[in-house]
């Protein structure tokens, strides 16, 4: 669940985090419409920008918010916003934002856990279902 503060921002749009928040269907003004609709024909979130996505991390270690994720040649793509272990499903889970050519789950990458590289994968979300 995106969080205000941490996954959620005045500095993201909710088309990074994936959100269906805003329907344009209907020729009504609200404020932010330009700046959303611009937002989405840049196509940020999909094509350009970055993109909200889950991580399962490969250990109990969890990164925190703040942390870098980068790809497999140590660049940093990303940044991590929330992150725990979870003892229902016993890995680590969190929550950060990549650029896009990384979205795609299944994709490898890691985590800096205070100072050391962890692995992690993209997931989708919600991390659980029923």
């Amino acid at each position: 669940m995106p969080l205000y503060g941490q996954e959620l921002s005045e500095e993201r749009l909710p088309q990074e985090a994936g959100l269906p928040v805003v329907s344009y269907s209907k020729s009504q003004a609200f404020v932010g419409r330009d700046a959303l609709e611009k937002a989405r024909e840049a196509g940020l979130g999909k094509t350009s920008g970055r993109r909200l996505v889950g991580l399962k991390g490969a250990g109990k270690r969890a990164a925190r918010a703040g942390s870098t994720v980068l790809d497999e040649a140590g660049n940093v793509i990303g940044e991590v916003t929330s992150g725990a272990p979870s003892p229902t499903l016993g890995h680590a889970i969190v929550l950060g934002y990549v650029d896009v050519a990384f979205k795609e789950p299944g994709t490898a990458l890691q985590v800096d856990v205070r100072g050391k590289p962890q692995d992690v994968e993209v997931v989708e979300l919600p991390f659980y279902r029923r």
